[in-house]
């Protein structure tokens, strides 16, 4: 699901956590975007999730605590 944020680096967030993705039960898989364009600079927030070079044009972040992403939420959200 795509939901919109306030951060400088990005507009936008994807959380996934179906059985395909980089996510557990206490994880999700992310992505974030800016004016509907993949944001490939590493967020700081996340830099411990992401591998060292993105994939082509887009960066996703894997088995990101979900704690983490709602304490980001609560500080970016719109």
């Amino acid at each position: 699901m795509m939901y919109p944020i306030n951060h400088p680096m990005a507009d936008e967030i994807s959380i996934i956590d179906h059985e395909h993705s980089y996510s557990n039960n206490e994880t999700k898989e992310i992505a974030f975007f800016l004016n509907n364009e993949w944001v490939t600079d590493i967020l700081p927030e996340f830099e411990e999730h992401t591998p060292l070079a993105p994939d082509g044009d887009t960066r996703v972040y894997g088995w990101v605590p979900t704690v983490k992403i709602n304490a980001f939420m609560k500080k970016f959200s719109m």
